[in-house]
């Protein structure tokens, strides 16, 4: 692959990257972290820090975004790391739930 920039969502930090990943499944990410010596794993681009700074391969979680498991008796939901607040946050209101404050 040859070599490009990731920019935050503000184009306020540019890095440049060899390889970029968007895994949809933890065995698919799992593969890419076993076969990558260094890897930076970013969403939605909101953060302006550092974060993909220094490696050549970057993983795109934004289509690592399922709601795995709802436990109605714990009231807990399990996601991947992916997902949005604003799905989150639907999956806990069509629960009948609420995010405490």
């Amino acid at each position: 692959m040859s070599q490009q920039n990731w920019r935050s969502w503000n184009e306020n930090k540019v890095h440049s990257y060899q390889n970029l990943y968007t895994p949809k499944t933890e065995a698919k990410l799992q593969e890419i972290v076993q076969q990558n010596e260094s890897v930076r794993v970013f969403g939605g681009r909101f953060s302006s820090s550092d974060i993909n700074a220094g490696t050549d391969t970057l993983i795109d979680i934004t289509q690592y975004n399922n709601v795995l498991h709802i436990d109605k008796a714990t009231k807990q939901i399990t996601v991947q790391a992916g997902i949005t607040l604003k799905t989150l946050i639907e999956t806990v209101q069509n629960e009948g739930w609420c995010i405490p404050c």
